[in-house]
């Protein structure tokens, strides 16, 4: 059994969907119970202020639950494990596994490395952008609601001063334009009927004919999808907005 708590933003809802679905493959199935796991997840989220602290204090919470049954598989994902890879497992000796966003598709892989060989590991090994794939959702009736989240692009090229997502998310790669289109239509004939499209700077994305206003080609295809009632998305960023997505609203 999966246990998974999720921290921060909509990439991280995202992100634990797909991981929830790699694993299932494996067997796993999700619990609300961290007593009934045998895999405790935590997928963290860095943008906010003391989210290293918040990361501690939850894994606290299960120190007690891993001393009773040592064989559970207690692991830290998302972007603060990215940001502090082997100083967490220094800094929480319960934590067996810490992985970043980029590791994501090896991740059953590296629970059952780490529960075989019972040695705890740090994994933040980052993919080239021209290397990058996105994973595909693959959803169940069951598990989609009304709306549902999509990602189109990932990373930052702006590298704000106040802003840690370059170095925990890399550089800016865009999805495919037709990978984008056919996940929506899945997610609509499992019953979806809004969509929210996101990535850390959706502006941005180039993932059609390499333009400036792919953006808006992609909003004009997928809102073209037949069952799709609503579009939104986010994050964007004012440097990379047009006149033509001005014209697409």
């Amino acid at each position: 059994r999966l246990y998974i708590r999720t921290f921060g933003c909509q990439m991280n809802e995202y992100d634990s969907a797909r991981i929830s679905e790699i694993l299932r493959r494996r067997g796993y199935e999700p619990t609300d119970d961290a007593e009934q796991a045998d895999l405790i997840l935590l997928n963290t989220c860095s943008i906010r202020e003391k989210a290293e602290a918040k990361v501690i204090s939850a894994a606290a919470r299960f120190q007690g639950l891993k001393a009773r049954r040592p064989d559970i598989v207690l692991a830290v994902a998302g972007c603060v494990a990215q940001q502090e890879g082997a100083r967490l497992l220094g800094r929480l000796p319960q934590v067996d596994l810490v992985f970043g966003p980029d590791n994501i598709a090896r991740c059953a892989d590296l629970v059952e490395a780490v529960r075989e060989s019972r040695r705890r590991v740090a994994v933040t090994a980052v993919i080239d952008a021209q290397d990058y794939t996105f994973l595909s959702a693959d959803p169940r009736p069951e598990d989609v609601g009304t709306t549902a989240l999509v990602t189109i692009q990932k990373g930052c090229d702006n590298h704000c001063a106040y802003c840690v997502v370059p170095a925990v998310r890399g550089r800016e790669v865009s999805r495919p334009l037709r990978e984008v289109v056919a996940e929506v239509e899945r997610f609509v004939a499992a019953g979806a009927r809004e969509v929210t499209l996101i990535g850390q700077n959706v502006n941005s994305y180039r993932g059609a004919a390499g333009g400036i206003d792919d953006f808006v080609t992609l909003l004009e295809t997928v809102a073209a999808v037949p069952g799709l009632l609503r579009l939104r998305f986010t994050t964007s960023h004012p440097r990379d907005f047009t006149p033509a997505l001005a014209r697409a609203f």
